[in-house]
């Protein structure tokens, strides 16, 4: 329908933020006892979700859900080493649930292990 992926993504985003705003709205006042950090916390994430459907429609599939996967296993150890958090069965559990299925996508019957790569014909 000839709408790109910055602008489908603007859209969705604003009609959920507008729907917050007008079913949420008491919570929106929290925002001024936050302070600019929460701000900052509401750009990242926006430029995260950015990030993630502007790699999905460019992108290599493969490479994509791999780091999409990876995401709790990175949580765990940002968690870890910026917040000084204990790990207990559950970051455990994280950590091999994510290495686990990390293994399962990169395994191949033929050859083992692979790296992802790009193959080009031609």
């Amino acid at each position: 329908m000839g709408v790109g992926g910055e602008l489908s993504t603007l859209l969705s985003n604003s009609m959920a933020m507008i729907l917050g705003l007008l079913f949420l709205g008491p919570i929106w006042r929290e925002l001024r006892v936050a302070g600019w950090l929460s701000v900052a916390l509401m750009a990242s994430a926006g430029w995260t979700n950015l990030g993630y459907v502007l790699a999905t429609l460019d992108g290599e599939v493969m490479r994509v859900l791999l780091l999409f996967y990876l995401a709790p296993l990175w949580t765990v150890i940002f968690s870890r080493w910026l917040l000084s958090e204990k790990l207990n069965r559950y970051g455990y559990a994280i950590i091999a649930l994510s290495l686990g299925g990390a293994f399962v996508m990169l395994w191949d019957m033929r050859h083992g292990l692979p790296l992802p790569q790009n193959q080009r014909n031609g």
